[in-house]
């Protein structure tokens, strides 16, 4: 399918732009799932699901990273702050009401402690919706079946912002202090990562 629904393409968005993971450049022949990566284990697979299905050539270049704060095990998430320079992509991945004033928060991690920073979702067609008690147990629950098989589950959320406000607003507030203050995300949607059986396992085992 060559056209994904807002809310797909904003997950697959968000899985390779919020990502410090990049694919080694003397192996890009490669089929994407075997390609080689620098960077860790989680980046590397929502690296590999975004390249999978990205729909949209270039797309690095149409944004500028204003700020990046890497995963650490403290905090449970990453964060990056985009600014679009280039209003027709900007609007194909996040509506029309996104403009090139849009700077966007983007943030993955743990749910348990996003789906507490997070009031809204997006539906299919992109629409932010409140974040209602039903989809926050619906969320839950489809988080707990994907741990049961054995999968890495992450939430990815975005903020619409504008970075110089953010900025300008708290001067003496550091961009994480603003990150863990802030509780109006919208949830863009789950991940949930397979950890394949490392090579050479079975002889432990045995």
């Amino acid at each position: 399918n060559s056209e994904y629904s807002l809310g797909f393409t904003q997950l697959v968005f968000v899985a390779g732009m919020c990502n410090n993971a990049k694919f080694d450049e003397t192996d890009m022949e490669t089929p994407v799932r075997q390609r080689k990566c620098n960077g860790d284990a989680t980046d590397t697979a929502l690296l590999k699901f975004n390249a999978e299905f990205n729909r949209i050539d270039n797309i690095d270049k149409k944004y500028e990273i204003l700020a990046d704060i890497p995963f650490n095990s403290k905090n449970k998430w990453m964060v990056k702050i985009i600014r679009p320079n280039d209003e027709q992509t900007h609007q194909k991945i996040f509506g029309n009401d996104y403009d090139l004033d849009s700077d966007v928060i983007l943030l993955k991690g743990a749910p348990d402690y996003l789906l507490k920073k997070s009031t809204h979702i997006i539906e299919e067609n992109g629409t932010e919706v409140l974040l209602k008690n039903e989809v926050i147990n619906e969320i839950i629950k489809i988080q707990n079946e994907w741990c049961i098989l054995g999968q890495r589950v992450l939430l990815m959320c975005k903020k619409r912002c504008d970075y110089d406000d953010v900025m300008n607003l708290t001067p003496n507030v550091p961009l994480e202090e603003y990150i863990h203050r802030s509780n109006d995300f919208c949830v863009v949607g789950l991940c949930g990562i397979i950890d394949p059986p490392r090579e050479g396992i079975s002889d432990v085992v045995k």
